[in-house]
């Protein structure tokens, strides 16, 4: 498989755990995070230098992605887990979207 079909492909995979994100949560507007996929996707999982298993809030030595648009957020969340930084992303969504917590953990940890 070439390097493009694969982001390809996890593009497609990101943009349906937003829909069911935001569809489980029947709250938010997927569409921004839908229109910012592909170019997320082409920085984490090709362009930027980052090792979820060495992850360190410090990000000395490694590339660092500031999202300022916070309902593009299920679009960062998916796109995390898939790497997976699973431990950020939970520590984030807990604290911020409590109400998610239940729908967002039947998605991902089944």
């Amino acid at each position: 498989m070439s390097d493009i079909q694969r982001l390809k492909d996890i593009a497609c995979q990101i943009r349906r755990d937003i829909l069911r994100m935001v569809t489980m949560a029947k709250s938010g507007h997927p569409g921004g995070s839908l229109s910012s996929t592909d170019v997320v996707t082409a920085l984490y999982f090709s362009k930027m230098k980052h090792d979820p298993k060495n992850w360190d809030r410090s990000g000395k030595g490694f590339d660092m992605f500031f999202l300022s648009c916070g309902h593009e957020s299920p679009l960062l969340y998916s796109a995390l887990l898939h790497l997976p930084y699973r431990f950020v992303i939970l520590y984030f969504f807990v604290l911020q979207y409590m109400k998610w917590y239940e729908d967002f953990k039947c998605l991902f940890f089944n």
